[in-house]
């Protein structure tokens, strides 16, 4: 969770510097930020969530019948 967190710190800082540096609109301001804030709220979440969601069983769900029709293992 750190590493996620120095990660957006990061990008948050050059994204800053760079809508400082060129004089853009608060409206800008409140797009990336608002969007990254989300962006970051999600990943933390979904890290935190990993050990109870876990993609494998929704992809052996969807494909296992598909792939027992094609092998012919009924």
């Amino acid at each position: 969770m750190i590493a996620i967190l120095i990660v957006y710190a990061s990008v948050a800082v050059a994204e800053w510097r760079y809508i400082h540096r060129s004089k853009r609109k608060k409206r800008t301001y409140y797009i990336i930020f608002g969007s990254m804030s989300f962006l970051f709220l999600l990943s933390e979440f979904l890290f935190a969530i990993k050990q109870w969601f876990q993609m494998s069983v929704w992809i052996e769900a969807v494909f296992g019948p598909l792939e027992r029709v094609l092998l012919g293992q009924w």
